[in-house]
């Protein structure tokens, strides 16, 4: 029926939101999202960089290559336990 319908969606948007809370409690996630940011950040910086391409710029280019490296590897794990996380709720 309608009514069941209805309710039905508002527990669903009672549970999406507490979801959201709880996410936005959480430490992982946080680091996720803030991890995430630089990542995409340092991705545009080095796209930047390589069209500008110039010689002095190369070892500024390799640290935030290793940076980025490191980021994508704690976001990938991070991804892995918030994941696992969130199975729990």
């Amino acid at each position: 029926s309608k009514e069941e319908e209805n309710r039905e969606e508002k527990i669903k948007n009672k549970e999406e939101k507490e979801m959201r809370s709880i996410l936005r409690e959480n430490n992982n996630f946080q680091k996720f999202s803030r991890y995430c940011e630089e990542k995409e950040s340092i991705e545009k910086e080095l796209n930047d960089l390589s069209i500008s391409d110039g010689k002095k710029e190369d070892g500024k280019k390799e640290k935030l290559e290793k940076r980025l490296r490191h980021l994508k590897k704690e976001v990938s794990e991070l991804a892995i336990i918030l994941q696992n996380e969130i199975k729990l709720l």
